[in-house]
């Protein structure tokens, strides 16, 4: 899927040193993307990246390196990389990207800042990505998995052509053994201090 021509005009703080950017992406009908720029020891880790304003840019010129949870959420990197000069990390088998990531990577892989690659199933080739700060925050980056409307519950995505939920359900059983403290999303937004009560939430919509 091609670059989104939507921009996100503002910075929003996960923690000090977890940046969130939203856009309504064109592409997908103007349902929210949300991506995230990690500051760590390692220098700018950006996931799931997003174009910026030009007035909000400065946010992510430092960029060293842009993971992607998924083919899908390709986005922006192509640009990052071009304009910022960061290495693009890609889960093995992700499909339809415009360009070769400089890394390919699976769950037990070495990722930056720590980063730990969780492999998906319900969604195939795609991968959470599990950080733990320096003050023992954990942070659960969960791609396409959880999904949520304007305002609505989190929930996994709705649509005639997915997997079965049984599925989903497991995944967000097996997410939940992590006890990660925060959770930020692909399509949703994210939450500091209730990663736990969010997957749950997703486990007990009603589908």
């Amino acid at each position: 899927m091609s670059e989104p021509k939507a921009r996100a005009s503002e910075v929003n703080y996960v923690f000090p040193w977890l940046l969130h950017f939203r856009i309504n992406d064109e592409r997908i009908g103007d349902f929210r993307g949300d991506g995230y720029a990690l500051k760590s020891s390692d220098g700018l880790v950006v996931i799931d990246p997003v174009t910026l304003e030009d007035e909000i840019t400065h946010e992510v010129a430092e960029t060293k390196y842009v993971i992607l949870s998924a083919g899908g959420h390709q986005r922006s990197s192509w640009r990052y990389r071009k304009e910022f000069g960061a290495t693009v990390y890609a889960p093995v088998g992700s499909k339809g990207l415009d360009e070769e990531p400089d890394h390919w990577y699976g769950e037990g892989d070495k990722l930056p800042a720590g980063i730990k690659a969780v492999a998906g199933n319900w969604f195939k080739n795609t991968c959470h990505l599990l950080y733990t700060h320096t003050d023992d925050t954990t942070v659960l980056f969960c791609g396409d998995l959880i999904t949520q409307s304007e305002g609505g519950p989190y929930r996994f995505p709705i649509g005639e052509n997915m997997p079965p939920y049984e599925q989903a359900r497991e995944e967000v059983k097996r997410l939940l053994e992590l006890s990660a403290t925060a959770l930020c999303p692909g399509h949703a937004e994210p939450t500091a201090d209730g990663c736990n009560a969010a997957l749950q939430n997703a486990l007990d919509y009603k589908y």
